[in-house]
């Protein structure tokens, strides 16, 4: 989701600077984070509010492109079947795993993610990873 919520804060930004419409198309193999995406938009309009800091930033962006007359498109793509964009945004994003955090709304969403101890287990054997 992180790197759907940095294309539309990219676009989004653009779209301050120039006051122009801008026409975005996102194309994405997790179907958790379009439905995530899509579960936030349609509650917006019952009033519910976003549990998911990542998520309200999405939800953020998708706000100053449409006040500026743009629209965002998402459209779920199968992962690892041949797509070309999707390939080498899979490529990009294995590139960049290690990066550090650069940019001021990087920085900004990193203060919002917090992270827990996990232990999976095995049904079978009964230990943990």
């Amino acid at each position: 989701m992180y790197a759907i919520y940095s294309f539309l804060r990219t676009k989004a930004d653009e779209t301050e600077t120039t006051l122009q419409p801008h026409r975005c198309l996102v194309m994405s193999d997790s179907e958790t984070a379009l439905k995530e995406i899509e579960r936030a938009y349609r509650g917006r309009t019952r009033g519910e509010t976003n549990r998911s800091a990542l998520n309200a930033a999405v939800q953020a962006q998708i706000d100053i492109i449409q006040r500026h007359g743009g629209y965002v498109i998402f459209i779920f793509t199968e992962g690892h079947a041949g797509n070309a964009p999707n390939s080498m945004a899979d490529a990009a994003a294995k590139a960049h795993l290690r990066s550090r955090v650069t940019s001021a709304y990087e920085m900004d969403l990193a203060r919002h993610v917090t992270n827990r101890a996990c232990i999976y287990m095995h049904e079978e054997e009964g230990q943990a990873d």
